[in-house]
């Protein structure tokens, strides 16, 4: 497995999962799930995912524990009941997901990780999309369906014209 070169999104299959205690004296059975991803082309990267008891105080998980929040994720990417105990069964069958990398500088060493794990997104080839469900998007926009008329662009010269 290669490590990522440059931040971004990856889609990637997860290959392998470990489970490592977390020591913290006020949180004794925190421990985390080290999820190994990997792209088609062989590059990898492995996300963190906290299972503690510290409640989230802000954004959309806010009075959710770490715990809860890591289970719903396991649960949305697709391992059943959100369960680390549910992981192989889903590798096995082929867990893939979506890894958001982006640079982390810690002690003046300067490494990309892995900052958000996220379920698939939904993507459909144009061909297969039901237009007729965004309608009122579609008329709101303009849209007809035919060939787009080219938009006239006369500008007009004036006093406040910026020269390039």
């Amino acid at each position: 497995m290669k490590g990522f070169d440059k931040e971004g999104r990856y889609t990637v299959t997860i290959t392998k999962a470990q489970f490592k205690p977390i020591q913290k004296e006020e949180d004794a059975q925190a421990f985390a799930i080290l999820l190994y991803g990997e792209t088609e082309d062989g590059y990898g990267a492995i996300a963190d995912i906290n299972f503690m008891s510290t409640v989230i105080s802000k954004g959309k998980n806010q009075g959710l524990t770490v715990a809860q929040a890591s289970r719903k994720l396991l649960a949305d990417i697709g391992v059943e009941d959100g369960s680390p105990m549910n992981l192989p069964a889903a590798i096995a069958a082929g867990l893939k997901c979506q890894f958001t990398l982006d640079w982390d500088d810690y002690k003046g060493d300067r490494k990309l990780r892995v900052r958000f794990v996220n379920p698939l997104s939904e993507l459909l080839e144009i061909e297969a999309v039901d237009w007729s469900q965004y309608k009122d998007m579609l008329a709101q926009s303009g849209a007809t369906g035919k060939a787009a008329k080219p938009v006239d662009q006369k500008l007009d010269a004036g006093a406040d014209d910026i020269p390039f």
